[in-house]
């Protein structure tokens, strides 16, 4: 069925629509503008031709990219851990105060950050945020992590067509960035010869001037015991709270490894073992 048509009718002073088609009449109704005598129109065709009113479809809500963003907080909050939350809040927060257009981000509608026309000054906006911030390539990567996650949501919820700022590029890390500084051999053999030697010497000091007083020595490791874990820090990377519980039973001499189950941890001025979330095995 072709489309009924609209025209104005001067002696109204309105818009109507001709509707003989469908049963009524050729003046069928009184319309302030031409845009509300088409919709009406196309209800009319649309409920002729189905047999039933036709509900025209919601168009999404308007957010500010405020509003957007304090909605996505309160959805992640139930899913991820509070330092994890705290840093993903401090994150969007930089991105609400980002000037795009003269304006803060976050008091712009979402919905134009997302258009096509909009997308690629709004990338090259983002980027030279996160460049001119003069941070670290890890955190650069942090930023945007957190800030395409949002777009994410939001691409989701249908507030923006698409994530305006999926393909933006940014340095990487290489991969001396991410490896450890290597502990120099000088190092190690003061750590061996000199400085243990100073302990030791201290050590004896501190047991001799507690045990005339009869006070507690606070030097509580032996040097003998320092060695050991000395050379086990250096040779497994294990912290301290580790290396202070390791027992007996943990190393594994035929297989040549040590399972850690516990760590000593300080709570409360006291120290506590405290089981590891997850076993960790040194070779």
């Amino acid at each position: 069925m072709r489309d009924l048509k609209v025209r104005f009718r001067q002696s109204r002073n309105c818009y109507v629509i001709n509707a003989t088609r469908i049963g009524l009449g050729n003046t069928h109704g009184s319309f302030a503008t031409k845009a509300e005598a088409l919709a009406e129109a196309e209800k009319l065709r649309a409920k002729f031709v189905l047999g039933h009113d036709v509900v025209a479809k919601e168009k999404p809500k308007l957010f500010s990219v405020n509003q957007a963003i304090e909605e996505y907080k309160s959805k992640q909050a139930l899913l991820q851990t509070k330092s994890y939350h705290n840093a993903q809040k401090f994150n969007l927060l930089l991105l609400e105060s980002v000037q795009f257009d003269g304006i803060a981000v976050g008091k712009h509608q979402i919905e134009r950050l997302g258009r096509k026309s909009e997308r690629e000054d709004f990338r090259t906006c983002i980027k030279l945020a996160i460049e001119n911030e003069g941070k670290s390539i890890e955190t650069m990567q942090t930023r945007r992590k957190h800030w395409s996650k949002f777009f994410v949501y939001a691409t989701s919820k249908g507030w923006v067509d698409a994530n305006p700022i999926a393909d933006i590029q940014l340095p990487k890390p290489s991969k001396r960035d991410e490896r450890a500084p290597k502990v120099q051999p000088g190092f190690i053999a003061w750590l061996q010869t000199d400085a243990l030697d100073a302990y030791g010497k201290a050590y004896m000091d501190e047991v001799e001037t507690k045990f005339k007083h009869g006070q507690r020595n606070h030097l509580t490791i032996s040097p003998q015991k320092l060695e050991v874990m000395i050379l086990l820090s250096i040779t497994t990377g294990l912290r301290q709270g580790e290396l202070r519980a390791l027992r007996r039973c943990d190393y594994s001499a035929n297989r040549q490894i040590i399972l850690l189950e516990v760590a000593l941890t300080t709570a409360h001025k006291t120290l506590a073992r405290q089981k590891l979330r997850k076993a960790k095995t040194v070779r």
